[in-house]
C-alpha cells in the first residue's frame, strides 16, 4: 500500500508506513501533519527515504518467505504421526488360517474312522447282541469327540465360530442316532421278539437329524477347504 504522506510503497498490510511512521488509512489531517510534509525534502532526507523503501521490501520478501517456508514445513511435518501409524498397521500380519484348518482336518480324519468302525449289520436283529459291544465303544469314542471339537481353535478362519458350532451339532447328533441305536441292540439282544431298526421311530428321526447336520457342516468346510487347499468331504462320510 502507498503512503498518502511520503509515497513510500508498503508491500505488507499495516497501520503504519514502515517509512514516515504515519497512519496509511485516511483521517482528519492536523495542521502539524500538515507543515510537516509540504515542507521539500532535501537530498540526504530523499536518500533515506530510497533506503527505507528498500528496507520496507527486503522486510516484505523476508516476511513472505518464512511465512512460505513455515507453511510448507507444516504441510511436510503435520502428516508424520498418521502416517507412521498406518505404516505400523500395514506392516501388521493378516490372520493365516492354514494351521487351524489342518487341525481340524486332522479330527475330521479321526471322526470320519469312527464311522468306517459301524458294523455293516447296524439294524438287524440277528446281529444286535454281537453289535452291543463295539456300539458301545462308537458311543465313547463320539463322547469324547465332543469334547475335542469344542476345544479346536478357529481364531484365524472367517466365521470359524460358526463353522466349529456346526461340527459340535454334526457330532452330537451322530452321537444321538448311536444311543438310539445302541439301546435298541441291548434291548433286542434281551428279548426274543425283535424287529429291526429300519423300523424304529426314534432311530430314524435321530438318523435324519444327524444327516442334516452333517450337510449343514459339509457346506461349511468345503467352502474353506477348496479356498485354502484342505480335502472336502461328502456328507455320508462321517
Amino acid at each position: 500500500m502507498q503512503c498518502p504522506w511520503c509515497s513510500n510503497t508498503n508491500f505488507l498490510p499495516r497501520v503504519l508506513c514502515a517509512h514516515c511512521n504515519e497512519e496509511l488509512f485516511p483521517k482528519p489531517v492536523t495542521d502539524e501533519q500538515t507543515a510537516r510534509h509540504k515542507k521539500p525534502p532535501d537530498d540526504g532526507e530523499r536518500t533515506g527515504a530510497g533506503a527505507a523503501q528498500w528496507k520496507s521490501l527486503a522486510v516484505s520478501l523476508c516476511t513472505a518467505a518464512g511465512l512460505g517456508l513455515g507453511g510448507v514445513t507444516s504441510y511436510h511435518h503435520w502428516p508424520v504421526k498418521p502416517a507412521a501409524a498406518q505404516a505400523v498397521q500395514d506392516s501388521a500380519p493378516l490372520p493365516d488360517p492354514a494351521e487351524e484348518l489342518t487341525a481340524m482336518n486332522t479330527f475330521l480324519q479321526t471322526v470320519q474312522s469312527t464311522r468306517t468302525e459301524m458294523p455293516d449289520t447296524l439294524g438287524a436283529c440277528e446281529y444286535a447282541a454281537s453289535n452291543v459291544e463295539l456300539l458301545a465303544e462308537v458311543v465313547q469314542e463320539r463322547t469324547q469327540q465332543v469334547s475335542e471339537a469344542t476345544a479346536l481353535r478357529v481364531d484365524d478362519i472367517v466365521d470359524g465360530g460358526g463353522l466349529r458350532q456346526a461340527l459340535i451339532s454334526m457330532i452330537v447328533a451322530t452321537l444321538t442316532a448311536d444311543k438310539r441305536y445302541l439301546t435298541w441292540a441291548r434291548r433286542a439282544a434281551s428279548s426274543s421278539v425283535c424287529s429291526d431298526a429300519g423300523g424304529n421311530d426314534a432311530i430314524n428321526k435321530a438318523n435324519q437329524t444327524a444327516a442334516d447336520a452333517k450337510r449343514a457342516f459339509v457346506r461349511l468346510w468345503n467352502a474353506d477347504a477348496s479356498r485354502y487347499g484342505q480335502p472336502t468331504y461328502e456328507w455320508n462320510d462321517f
